[in-house]
């Protein structure tokens, strides 16, 4: 997935490269997390939890 947005790329998180794109489902259950899906939303966010971290 690409950064399409303009504001992203003149903006600081385009800049400093934290930004990290995600999937609609992902962040679906961002906003609605529920006790199912809560361990599926983990794992969807590890890669991008260690990019953001440096690693």
């Amino acid at each position: 997935m690409g950064i399409s947005h303009p504001a992203v790329h003149q903006g600081r998180l385009g800049l400093d490269g934290r930004y990290q794109a995600t999937t609609i489902a992902t962040a679906q259950m961002l906003q609605a997390p529920d006790v199912v899906g809560v361990p599926w939303l983990l794992d969807q966010l590890k890669p991008t939890l260690a990019k953001v971290n440096g690693g």
